[in-house]
């Protein structure tokens, strides 16, 4: 899980995880956002945000501008170069 998340005005920032917990780098990224929390089980049925920079070694601070149009919520996950998908990191993005 992608540790530290926050929001400051439109940046989400946070800390890449590695591949392995705190080890290596993640293989990838997927943010969503919502109006409503999200979850594990619900993170499917967010909506993509597109354009995720690519994982960095693990313990780099790292940051996104929130797209035009980002729901309340947001959150980003890491997956492995086995597929091994991990938790969302959750952060609400304002007052909308």
């Amino acid at each position: 899980m992608p540790l530290n998340a926050s929001v400051a005005g439109s940046v989400l920032s946070w800390t890449a995880p590695g591949n392995q917990l705190l080890c290596g780098t993640a293989a990838t990224y997927q943010m969503v956002t919502s109006s409503k929390p999200i979850t594990p089980e619900n993170f499917a049925r967010a909506k993509p945000l597109a354009g995720a920079p690519a994982p960095a070694p693990a313990g780099t601070r790292q940051s996104y501008t929130l797209p035009a149009g980002s729901e309340r919520y947001v959150a980003i996950r890491a997956i492995g170069e086995q597929q091994n998908i991990g938790l969302p990191a959750v952060v609400q993005a304002g007052d909308k």
